[in-house]
């Protein structure tokens, strides 16, 4: 009697949803001055330079390169090279075991990748068309909107790239961030910041942790965040607090445990950050 042994394939990866997938050229000098979001993002550096910061890490990206933003990791780019650069920008809901392998990783692409990347480029080229909605709409989706069933042409769209994150898992050449004087002092700020989450230190406190001028770290901030340090610590509090309420926190707690002076200044400071009240993100 024959026996037959299952090889089970597990799911490295799974990507439920696209939410952007555009090429975009950008002038030399243009600053995205930066989002958070609960989806992943990859940029990929089609041609040019550009500096890249990612949470208290910082990057400089050239023709090749691709990160991986996290959800809600913060993320703001300069474009630096003269002659400008071309992005390609998709941003997705993905799980697997995969995850947290992609999270803090910035790859420079071997022939292979370029060649799927390209690939699901061309089939996205040739098969998408201009929809009739408002100009942002058909902007960041139009590759997104097939002239074929858009379930059928998604399912391949995914296919595309999972073999593209397998293949970057099985041979993919990590870049390392970039260390300067000025990065590391970011770092060493924002390492500070999340540490310190539940209480209160002010602008000069962070600046005297960095032993650096009240002038330096707010510069610093504004260079490589396009943030000023309070409002950039709002942020952290509030990435933490949506993590808090999804995990069944209450707002009285998550009020209570974030360092917030009343409950009625963190549902403002989180509305206006996350777009929605905290009571709505908590899990049922």
């Amino acid at each position: 009697m024959n026996k037959w042994y299952p090889f089970k394939t597990g799911e490295a990866v799974s990507i439920s949803r696209f939410y952007t997938f555009f090429i975009k050229d950008y002038p030399k000098g243009y600053v995205f001055k930066g989002e958070s979001h609960n989806f992943w993002e990859c940029l990929y550096v089609m041609d040019g330079t550009l500096s890249v910061s990612a949470d208290e890490r910082v990057y400089e990206l050239n023709r090749g390169n691709i990160i991986f933003h996290k959800p809600m990791e913060l993320h703001k780019f300069t474009v630096t090279g003269d002659g400008g650069a071309r992005l390609l920008i998709f941003s997705y809901a993905m799980t697997g075991t995969l995850y947290d392998y992609f999270c803090n990783k910035v790859f420079m692409l071997n022939d292979e990748q370029t060649g799927i990347l390209n690939n699901t480029l061309s089939f996205m080229q040739e098969k998408s068309k201009d929809i009739t909605c408002g100009e942002r709409l058909r902007f960041f989706n139009k590759l997104l909107y097939p002239d074929v069933d858009s379930d059928i042409y998604l399912l391949r769209v995914t296919y595309y790239i999972y073999q593209f994150f397998l293949s970057l898992a099985d041979d993919g050449y990590v870049e390392k961030r970039l260390k300067t004087p000025e990065t590391e002092l970011l770092k060493s700020a924002i390492t500070f910041m999340n540490e310190n989450l539940s209480k209160n230190p002010g602008v000069e406190d962070i600046a005297k942790h960095c032993s650096v001028s009240l002038s330096g770290i707010k510069r610093i901030f504004l260079k490589y965040t396009g943030l000023s340090v309070h409002k950039y610590f709002i942020k952290l509090k509030c990435n933490e607090a949506l993590r808090l309420l999804s995990e069944g926190a209450t707002v009285t707690q998550v009020t209570e445990l974030l360092g917030f002076c009343t409950q009625s200044y963190f549902s403002s400071a989180f509305k206006r950050e996350m777009g929605k009240n905290p009571s709505e993100y908590r899990r049922k």
